[in-house]
């Protein structure tokens, strides 16, 4: 092929990319991680390990946007990234087959484009790379870093510039400061640039160079003990103290070398594999496969691409061999699998180079014009068909699902209410809606499990001294209260006691190992996706009850998402939880009827909230039937027609029920003799 230069087309590439996500775009708050990621960005505080201090401080200038919400204007940071990305990749195929003259000249500068051109744009419309450049997250920006860090190796390549071997280990030191993930791939490149410059490097003045040059790229990490010093709400850690910085740095609190800190059961090294494996069909678009074996096959061959194809082939396995080895989720979770999913771009990114490589290799062996022009027609068409397959799956424009989700939790709490929650869905959420949107700012948000952190203590003292913590850390689990409190530590009791005078008390969905000796004065009330906190010794107003907890209930919630909601994304998440409020509304409800000796007008209402939810809900759980026969069997001293009903329920929960359900063999009795 002639020698060319990329050109328009690849900025072509990066501008239909680009408008692409601009219009798939998230119009306000995403899931998982994004909620916490913007407001770190927008408040300049300190995310969670390793830090993201290049994402932060980036992610600021995108806030200072003057028009969409401040969401917004970060997921349009995600966009921009990736689309950014996809051009350089463009731009890197097409200066890579340069390295080997193939001997056959094509009739059109295009036509010698295309494997570019096809590379950036499979990758760029592929399902996870898409998915992630809607919305505010850390892997876009990744994939920027390294497909600039790869340009540099290219320039070096090219050139033999010794500019470009500090280029190099600056690269890796910049892309470290964004993502650990990163060295994965920029450490074996840097060392085969190191390598191929060892008799440069026999004396110390250009080691010194180097070590400068990485030092310079990790400056961004200085930016972490400046925001600690003075914390916002949302940040974490305490970088502002050595040890605590190296903790961050480290990852500690999740295990260095672990995805997460949870025991829990997780897939061995070869599950990983198998998962990762069996998702590149769906991301290559099946077709995209098949040229990059080729391509790998054929650069392993000529000697102008050998070298990069080795190193390129070694980083790769170095990837997903290490990630894989370390990664401990369990992904028979479908929500676990999609967090891990996230972690297959940046491999996935050597797999669509190798297609356009190959594709290079496979135009050149056609000896007939119409051969290459059908090729390259086939080649434009799957990029076609990649955006039209995927385009209803990753549209997010009209999904405000998590917006909605935030305001629902705390827009009608009581005027400085205190609400513990648990977990990223809750705390993300409402503390954008807080920091970003002024929502609410009357309501003090804590996340339980932070408060088990030492340093957790510092921030809410430095925030919020209007909320008391009774300890230095808080711990969920049952021991002896009097150890508890000898070694600084706390309970939802002690808790609860030191604020619940000042302040209304609401709280997320308990654990089942939490320590439960609160329940010794305290009893909780579903209060839509949160519950009341109310001591037992206080009079208790049913009725008044009944009507707030009923205004708490989100209308229609499940509408906020335009398409079809995948298994494990965190939209499943939200809306599992959107239909279980009513269950344990009736619940509660439930048991307060037969508490007040099986009151038929309590289990009268409790009745009809659980059947009409079972006449909403799109796909009914065997749980609701189950607990609308136990309602029915209350009612049955004081209905007629009670028995029928609660058989007529129970026999829909056996035909659907889980077999290791432990209620099974008492309702199967229960049905074969009577109660």
């Amino acid at each position: 092929m002639p020698r060319v230069r990329p050109g328009w087309p690849c900025l072509l590439l990066i501008l239909i990319s680009f408008l692409v996500y601009w219009h798939t775009l998230y119009p306000g708050l995403p899931g998982g991680d994004s909620g916490e990621l913007i407001t770190i960005a927008y408040t300049l505080g300190v995310a969670h390990p390793p830090g993201y201090p290049l994402y932060t401080l980036l992610g600021k200038l995108f806030t200072w946007i003057p028009f969409g919400t401040i969401a917004w204007r970060m997921n349009l940071f995600s966009a921009f990234s990736n689309a950014l990305a996809s051009g350089i990749l463009c731009i890197l195929v097409n200066r890579w087959i340069q390295q080997e003259p193939s001997g056959r000249e094509t009739r059109s500068r295009f036509v010698s484009l295309s494997p570019g051109l096809l590379s950036g744009g499979l990758f760029a419309f592929s399902p996870l790379v898409w998915r992630y450049s809607t919305q505010a997250e850390v892997f876009a920006f990744n994939h920027l870093l390294i497909c600039i860090f790869l340009w540099i190796i290219l320039k070096y390549w090219e050139t033999r510039d010794f500019r470009y071997v500090l280029g190099s280990t600056f690269g890796m030191g910049l892309a470290l400061s964004h993502h650990h993930t990163s060295i994965l791939i920029t450490l074996p490149f840097t060392l085969w640039v190191l390598n191929s410059e060892r008799p440069r490097l026999k004396s110390a003045r250009p080691l010194l160079q180097l070590l400068i040059s990485f030092g310079m790229g990790i400056l961004p990490y200085l930016y972490l003990p400046w925001a600690g010093k003075k914390p916002t709400l949302s940040s974490w850690g305490d970088p502002s103290t050595w040890s605590g910085f190296l903790d961050h740095f480290f990852r500690r609190e999740y295990g260095t070398f672990q995805l997460t800190n949870h025991t829990q059961k997780s897939a061995d090294f070869v599950q990983n594999l198998i998962f990762y494996f069996q998702d590149i069909p769906q991301q290559t678009l099946y077709i995209g496969g098949i040229f990059a074996l080729w391509g790998l096959r054929k650069g392993l061959q000529k000697v102008g691409l050998r070298g990069f194809m080795r190193v390129s082939l070694f980083a790769y396995s170095f990837y997903i061999l290490i990630f894989n080895s370390l990664a401990n989720l369990n992904l028979d979770h479908p929500l676990y699998l999609e967090i891990q999913s996230r972690f297959w771009q940046l491999p996935n990114l050597f797999i669509f180079l190798w297609i356009g490589i190959g594709f290079h290799f496979c135009l050149i062996k056609q000896s007939r014009p119409w051969m290459t022009y059908g090729l390259v027609a086939t080649a434009f068409g799957a990029l076609i068909s990649s955006i039209l397959v995927n385009f209803p799956d990753e549209d997010e424009h009209r999904n405000v699902l998590f917006t909605q989700f935030g305001r629902s939790v705390i827009e009608f709490l009581p005027p400085h209410s205190l609400v513990l929650t648990r977990g990223d869905t809750f705390t993300n959420a409402v503390r954008y809606l807080q920091e970003c949107e002024g929502l609410r700012k009357d309501i003090r948000i804590i996340d339980r499990e932070l408060l088990k952190t030492p340093w957790m203590k510092r921030i809410i003292e430095y925030n919020t001294p209007d909320i008391v913590l009774p300890g230095r850390v808080y711990r969920s689990e049952y021991t002896d209260y009097r150890l508890k409190r000898e070694k600084g530590e706390y309970g939802l009791r002690d808790l609860f006691d030191s604020n619940y005078p000042q302040r209304p008390i609401f709280i997320t969905s308990f654990d089942p190992r939490d320590d439960r000796q609160w329940e010794k004065e305290y009893v909780t009330w579903p209060w839509g996706f949160l519950n009341q906190v109310v001591r037992k010794d206080e009079p208790f107003d049913f009725d008044a009850y009944l009507k707030r907890s009923t205004q708490q209930i989100p209308q229609n919630l499940e509408a906020q998402v335009s398409h079809a909601v995948r298994p494990g994304s965190w939209e499943k998440t939200v809306l599992l939880d959107y239909w279980d409020l009513e269950r344990r509304r009736s619940n509660r409800i439930l048991t307060y009827g037969i508490e007040r000796n099986e009151d038929p007008q309590v289990l009268h209402i409790a009745e009809g909230i659980l059947s009409n939810l079972i006449q909403r809900h799109p796909s009914p759980p065997p749980v609701l039937y189950k607990n609308l026969g136990i309602l029915y069997s209350h009612l049955t001293r004081t209905q007629p027609g009670a028995r029928s009903q609660m058989i007529q329920a129970w026999t829909r929960f056996l035909q659907i029920a889980p077999n290791d359900d432990p209620d099974l063999p008492a309702i199967r009795k229960t049905l074969q003799t009577g109660p």
